[in-house]
């Protein structure tokens, strides 16, 4: 099940089915890497940092570089996931309608005040 594999696992599974050219793996090597330190490594590398605000301040910057890395690798998978699924019926509607749904799960109900 898809659920319980890493990120890492996921993406050996998908180069087995579809090949990646090189700027994308690139580029998902990349956020895997900075994914792996950054819920592996993260907080024990940079203790120090922590203790101070310009220390903060360079780990929040360092932070965005990372978000950049993320945006940049999900934009790629897009590209070629966005055909795949469209040619199994999955359009952008049916994922709205399902994202949608979790949210509206996950929200408090009103009747729970």
């Amino acid at each position: 099940s898809f659920d319980r594999k890493t990120l890492g696992q996921l993406l050996r599974t998908a180069r087995s089915h579809v090949e990646f050219d090189e700027t994308v793996d690139g580029k998902l090597d990349i956020a895997l890497e900075r994914r792996n330190f950054l819920a592996h490594q993260y907080f024990w590398h940079n203790a120090t940092e922590m203790m101070t605000d310009s220390g903060r301040l360079a780990l929040m910057h360092a932070l965005r570089d990372d978000i950049a890395i993320f945006k940049n690798a999900d934009r790629a998978l897009d590209e070629i996931a966005c055909p795949l699924r469209l040619k199994i019926g999955l359009t952008d509607e049916i994922l709205q309608a399902e994202y949608d749904r979790v949210v509206s799960e996950l929200e408090p109900s009103e009747s729970a005040g």
